[in-house]
Formats: structure tokens, sequence, C-alpha cells
């Protein structure tokens, strides 16, 4: 039997499910991870690269403050696509 619970779908699916919740979104990020969000969103909330769990994490933060309501945002995932 195959034990997908670590592919790049399951991860994405986990990180979506997290929305509203900046540690759980993170904790299935690498330390080096990258993050790019369309430059148009405001820098004072993040920019358009983020290098690093920690700089990502503050992002997060910010976004679920600031832009969305964190505690009250819930995603359900219908279906997802992935290799």
């Amino acid at each position: 039997m195959n034990d997908d619970t670590n592919s790049p779908k399951q991860v994405l699916r986990r990180m979506v499910e997290a929305f509203g919740r900046p540690d759980d979104i993170v904790a299935e990020l690498a330390e080096d991870a990258t993050w790019w969000i369309t430059p148009s969103t405001p820098t004072e909330i993040m920019r358009s690269q983020s290098c690093g769990r920690e700089e990502i994490h503050g992002n997060m933060q910010r976004v679920f403050s600031l832009v969305y309501d964190g505690p009250t945002v819930r995603i359900d995932v219908h279906d997802a696509i992935a290799e």
C-alpha cells in the first residue's frame, strides 16, 4: 500500500485547509521555502516574494489579521488535481 500523506497533493490540501491558521500553514513548509504572490498585494501585508518559514509566517499573520478574520475562515477542498 502506498502512503501518500506527504505527496505534493496532500501537502497542498492541508495548506489550503489550514487557511486562516498561519502556524498550521507554515508547518507544511520547508525551512527554506520561498512564497510568491501577485505583486499587486500591498507590501505592508506581504512582499511579492518571501523567503524562509519565519518570514512567510509573519506574512500569514498579517494576512489573517488585516485582510481576513483568520479564526472564522474555513475552507473545504472538494477536489484537487495534482501530479
